[in-house]
């Protein structure tokens, strides 16, 4: 059982690297004409619904891992904090995304593209503090 968990949990990972590609992905939006750029827009959505449930995953598989390691309360409690964290983030982002697809090339778009790289930066540098942590277990 333990094995296949933590099958689980590294397909999970894997796939949630999308996580550190998203700020590169959300920097070509810009460039895109209106046509290509909602389609672009409907990729990255899909891609996160995708990275979300894969969040979940992670925390039901994390979980029965942490419960059979030796970890400090403190570890324990960081990873949660970052794991919420990642989540909100990844929710918050998609609001952005959904009004660039609807507006376009509004006059707005380009604060609405500022604010989705912003976002894309925090959430890729919140996942890489997780995986940084999830491999230097002695860290905290």
């Amino acid at each position: 059982m333990r094995e296949f968990i933590i099958l689980l949990h590294v397909v999970g990972s894997i796939g949630m690297g999308l996580y550190l590609l998203l700020p590169f992905l959300v920097m070509r939006l810009g460039t895109l004409a209106k046509p290509l750029q909602e389609g672009y827009v409907a990729m990255i959505l899909a891609a996160n619904r995708i990275g979300q449930y894969l969040l979940v995953v992670q925390l039901l598989t994390g979980g029965y891992l942490i419960s059979k390691a030796g970890v400090s309360s403190s570890w324990i409690i960081t990873v949660i904090v970052l794991f919420v964290a990642a989540g909100a983030v990844t929710g918050i982002i998609a609001k952005p995304l959904k009004k660039l697809k609807q507006d376009g090339e509004d006059s707005n778009a380009s604060v609405t593209l500022a604010k989705i790289n912003t976002l894309a930066t925090l959430v890729s540098v919140i996942f890489l503090l997780i995986v940084i942590l999830m491999v230097y277990r002695d860290l905290i």
